[in-house]
């Protein structure tokens, strides 16, 4: 009996601790983290190897560059923590959920690079690109872009992308986003 009620007590601490944990695949409460955001800021929920990149206390401002072949995001933190992504595909707008599939093959026309500053006084750094997997864009408006990135990334030096590829999975959720048109309008998303 002792054994069955050690076993119960295991079985249920396993299924809190799963129940409870950070899963960024599922959707964030987008509403809350929508509500705490001022205009043009941002929250980037990521995860790599399971593990949360960017602080709690992180908030990202910056521009989302838009074109009918191209779209382009870079924001960053007060911590110094940077997100660039970009990729090119005529016509992205035209229909919503955007789904842009990242892989070697098309390397050239897309660019997920995150990173952040781990030793502020070395001025050393720690940065991922995405070397496959997907971008999804379910929102963008002028009250907000809401993003998902899911796939393989890799330690990124400046130079090359490791080999040794991660896990990363996540969300952007940005709040009345700075958005510089270069050959479109707004109206063009109708």
């Amino acid at each position: 009996m002792r054994i069955q009620l050690v076993r119960l007590s295991i079985l249920i601490v396993l299924i809190l601790n799963a129940s409870c944990s950070n899963n960024f695949k599922s959707a964030p409460d987008e509403e809350q983290v929508f509500g705490a955001l001022k205009k043009n800021q941002a929250k980037a929920l990521i995860e790599i190897a399971g593990k949360e990149f960017y602080s709690n206390e992180s908030l990202f401002e910056g521009n989302i560059h838009l074109e009918k072949n191209r779209l382009g995001l870079n924001i960053s933190d007060q911590f110094e923590g940077q997100i660039m992504l970009g990729f090119y595909s005529p016509s992205w707008y035209k229909q919503f959920p955007v789904k842009y599939e990242v892989s070697e093959t098309n390397r050239n026309n897309c660019r997920v690079m995150i990173g952040k500053i781990i030793d502020a006084q070395n001025r050393t750094g720690e940065g991922y690109m995405m070397s496959s997997g997907l971008i999804e864009i379910t929102q963008l408006t002028q009250e907000k872009l809401i993003m998902k990135v899911d796939g393989k990334c890799g330690k990124y030096d400046g130079f090359e992308l490791s080999k040794n590829l991660l896990d990363i999975n996540g969300w952007i959720i940005f709040k009345k986003p700075n958005v510089l048109f270069l050959d479109m309008e707004w109206k063009d998303f109708q």
